[in-house]
């Protein structure tokens, strides 16, 4: 959808492509970044975001600017948002040869501008758009079912897939789903307490195989005084054994610190 006095967004993404190619030569990156490493862990509410884009930008489009409560700013940035950063990421990553994160990041592109035209869609039949008003130029009844009908189809297959190529195209999902298991597990773990856990995969770049290495901190607290070096082994073995059960797809190397008990303090 053209926004009110801003350029079309998806036309650009293209161009934002290419445009992080020059930079990223030009300061020489030659190794994927922290940020990179963050846009590249996606979620399969991803779409949602896009959904809300292409419905704000239906709804500019439809109603003026008095009366809507979403501006134009606000659908170019909704819609900037949902296609910048992967656009940026894909050119960045095609320049390292990282075509694992190009996969990623394409497929993020593609479903983002599906659910940009589904968004747009629904918007304009909730606010009483048909294709028989006299104000639009009717088309063919097979042809614009058809239209909706892939496109649902499309979102549907692509979260489905984005699911079944886990955790590579869910990495955001997958480093809260091993926190839940570890907190399932160390409620299991006679003798600790849960202080604070995290979970993230590590760089792809600096490991050698094709393998998804999870890293997985736990801080735990003794309840029972025993040996630490002895209960950290064991509670270590235990966690790293429930991961690897739980998420086969995974490698995952667990660093665990028992915290002593104090009994000096009341």
């Amino acid at each position: 959808f053209p926004e009110r006095n801003h350029p079309k967004n998806t036309e650009a993404t293209p161009t934002l492509a290419a445009t992080a190619v020059v930079v990223g030569y030009t300061y020489g990156i030659s190794t994927s970044t922290p940020m990179m490493e963050q846009i590249t862990n996606q979620s399969v509410l991803l779409s949602l975001l896009a959904l809300v884009g292409g419905a704000a930008g239906a709804q500019s489009q439809i109603q003026s600017d008095r009366d809507s409560l979403v501006t134009g700013t606000a659908t170019g940035f909704l819609i900037s948002v949902s296609l910048s950063p992967p656009a940026a990421v894909l050119g960045l990553s095609a320049l390292l040869g990282r075509w694992d994160y190009v996969g990623v990041m394409a497929f993020v592109l593609m479903l983002t501008l599906v659910c940009i035209l589904l968004g747009g869609w629904l918007a304009l039949f909730m606010f009483g758009f048909r294709p028989n008003d006299s104000m639009i130029r009717s088309g063919m009844p097979s042809v614009r079912t058809g239209f909706v009908a892939a496109l649902v189809l499309l979102i549907a297959g692509a979260v489905w897939s984005q699911r079944d190529l886990a955790p590579t195209f869910t990495k955001s999902d997958s480093s809260l789903e091993a926190v839940e298991i570890v907190q399932a597990a160390t409620a299991a773990f006679p003798g600790v307490r849960l202080v604070d856990a995290s979970a993230e995969f590590t760089r792809q770049d600096l490991r050698p195989d094709a393998a998804e290495y999870l890293l997985v901190r736990i801080v735990a607290q003794d309840t029972t005084g025993a040996d630490p070096a002895i209960l950290r082994d064991a509670f270590q073995t235990a966690i790293r054994r429930r991961l690897i059960e739980k998420m086969p797809e995974t490698l995952p190397f667990v660093d665990v610190t028992v915290l002593q008990q104090y009994t000096d303090i009341p």
